[in-house]
């Protein structure tokens, strides 16, 4: 029985974790793309509204980022800071 229990601890804990890495993959994957919507944009055509959505989208992924996503993440934000200053 205890078995059983620790079991279902066990599975409940990793659809947990599995649930909070899937949240994180949608932020890094929002960032990405609210960064290239920009970037891929003609030049101009980025008004300021979507460039500051992309930097809160940037924001909201570092929050429950591994170390390897912020790195990422910063290479985002430089990305972002070289076009806005095109």
């Amino acid at each position: 029985m205890d078995n059983q229990r620790n079991n279902n601890n066990n599975n409940a804990m990793q659809n947990a974790m599995d649930a909070v890495n899937q949240g994180n993959n949608n932020l890094m994957q929002s960032a990405r793309n609210a960064v290239n919507r920009i970037t891929n944009a003609a030049r101009g055509q980025s008004n300021e509204q979507e460039k500051q959505a992309a930097q809160q989208a940037i924001q909201s992924a570092y929050a429950t980022s591994t170390p390897e996503e912020k790195q990422q993440l910063q290479q985002l934000e430089q990305q972002l800071k070289r076009h806005n200053e095109l």
